[in-house]
């Protein structure tokens, strides 16, 4: 097996279980966006919906796109390691900066009065209780970020393992095959040639 074809079903696998793993999120972060939508705020906002389903789905949803359209061009052997470099590559940064976002969102923008977060972050507009979102479930929002964290790893490892691959056969010059046209005929000296080349 060619190591093409290798890294082409090892990487299968991976876009097998970021596909699982983003599915779950998926499903959480669209119950945590349900809980957006209907937890009480302090000011009315036009686009909250709109907010929780941008904030919330974006990443999940592109990444079980990714991944499933992924699977297909690995199974067809219709893409190089350079693929797996970049795909990995933007779902590493796309999860860690959502990731990010979730947390900073839900659990540091909890001040009434800042008005530089309620512009940024909706969470800042909900509601609060000693600390808590009102209607907004903490267990919920320490899932999405149980199972991002797995996502970031898991991409991570796909994109040093891709590079890897893609560096190793960059390496790998194959010998040119022999054409008419780099074909060279070996010349054979006449008999006695020898001699007189090395005579005085």
């Amino acid at each position: 097996m060619t190591p093409e074809a290798t890294f082409c079903r090892r990487a299968v696998v991976v876009e097998a279980w970021a596909r699982l793993l983003a599915i779950v999120t998926l499903g959480l972060a669209s119950a945590y966006a349900a809980q957006l939508v209907k937890a009480p705020v302090r000011s009315h906002v036009s686009s909250k919906t709109a907010y929780a389903v941008f904030f919330c789905g974006t990443t999940p949803l592109a990444s079980i796109l990714a991944s499933t359209g992924s699977i297909v061009l690995y199974k067809r052997n219709k893409v190089t390691p350079l693929y797996g470099v970049i795909i990995s590559t933007i779902f590493f940064f796309g999860w860690t900066v959502t990731m990010s976002l979730w947390m900073h969102c839900h659990y540091f923008n909890l001040q009434p009065n800042d008005l530089e977060s309620a512009d940024f972050c909706y969470q800042a507009r909900i509601l609060s209780v000693n600390d808590y979102l009102e209607g907004v479930g903490n267990a919920l929002a320490d899932s999405l970020t149980g199972f991002s964290i797995p996502l970031i790893f898991l991409y991570f490892g796909y994109m040093c393992y891709a590079s890897a691959t893609f560096n190793k056969l960059r390496m790998i010059k194959p010998r040119p095959a022999a054409t008419p046209e780099n074909y060279e005929m070996p010349v054979r000296k006449p008999a006695g040639s020898s001699a007189q080349d090395a005579a005085p």
